[in-house]
């Protein structure tokens, strides 16, 4: 898209279709139907309920939507993916105000005549408590979408690190080569060894794709607290080709972004 001055455009539930939309000749919204988990029935119900007239708020989505039987699950997806990001909440407030947000619907929703209604005046809509940013909210946009839309930090910060002899996770391909990165975790598993020490393998990325890191108990026990989902880290290691490609690690560092940092 980019080659092409084209600017891919998060999903949303007031302008996305079952299909790529184009705004113009240089913006197109992300297909709701491409978001991972998210069927073309349910895409057309929000579709064809969002023609009767745009979504106001989350609330207002919730609502409305209920009468399809949306799930958590799939509203989470939709949140994950940058769907209702135009309701300006972050997409952990979202998440956190969903409970609560569902018992009020069920209190002030009845039937009648086969329909779902709705009595406003039984209680009080809850108000929307403002949580922090979740750090995974990139790993999970990426788990719905299968790309990055919002933007990858590291992007910003590419050529400094690149100076500083930082390679992207794609230009990493001489085996047994000592290699200098940084990545985003992504998950982490901890292993014990057989003299009882605790190691962890731990899946990384960056911009340019995915890598993982093997992280022995030497280098394990100094690092443990950093290998957090949502973390950026800066490694040194040796890289080690076999069925998949890894990073066998001498040194973890963190790195904070828009704030201070261990680099060097």
């Amino acid at each position: 898209c980019k080659s092409n001055n084209i600017n891919l455009l998060l999903p949303s539930v007031n302008h996305s279709d079952i299909v790529f939309k184009a705004v113009d000749k240089h913006n197109i919204y992300y297909s709701l139907a491409h978001i991972k988990g998210i069927n073309s029935l349910l895409v057309r119900e929000i579709v064809r309920e969002g023609s009767k007239g745009k979504f106001e708020s989350y609330e207002d989505f919730l609502i409305r939507m209920s009468k399809y039987k949306l799930s958590k699950v799939q509203t989470f997806t939709l949140i994950d993916a940058g769907a209702l990001d135009e309701f300006n909440y972050n997409r952990a407030t979202l998440k956190h105000n969903y409970d609560n947000l569902e018992k009020y619907l069920k209190l002030i929703s009845y039937e009648e005549d086969n329909q779902m209604k709705f009595d406003f005046d039984i209680i009080a809509k809850p108000k929307i408590e403002v949580v922090k940013e979740a750090p995974d909210k990139l790993i999970l946009e990426k788990e719905a979408l299968g790309i990055f839309i919002s933007g990858f930090p590291l992007i910003n910060l590419r050529d400094k690190l690149n100076e500083r002899g930082y390679r992207l996770v794609s230009e990493l391909v001489s085996d047994n080569a000592r290699v200098k990165t940084v990545v985003m975790v992504n998950k982490v598993k901890i292993i014990k060894t057989r003299k009882n020490e605790l190691m962890a393998i731990v899946d990384v990325m960056d911009e340019s794709g995915d890598i993982s890191l093997v992280v022995f108990p030497r280098v394990y026990e100094n690092a443990s607290l950093l290998l957090n989902k949502g973390n950026y880290l800066i490694v040194v290691g040796r890289l080690q080709k076999r069925e998949d490609t890894s990073i066998i690690v001498d040194e973890i560092k963190e790195l904070k972004i828009g704030g201070t940092s261990n680099e060097k």
